[in-house]
């Protein structure tokens, strides 16, 4: 239980401090990087 608690904590702060930090440029990067790569993928793969 102890280690349960400790694995669901440790990821929870880090996205908190992520999202606090600078969440726009955090959103507007994945963004970016999931559609160039969707995009690239399609492409080389049709």
């Amino acid at each position: 239980m102890k280690s349960k608690t400790k694995l669901v904590r440790k990821p929870r702060t880090r996205a908190l401090f992520n999202t606090g930090t600078r969440p726009h440029k955090t959103n507007k990067d994945y963004t970016r990087k999931v559609k160039h790569k969707e995009s690239a993928y399609e492409d080389g793969g049709q």
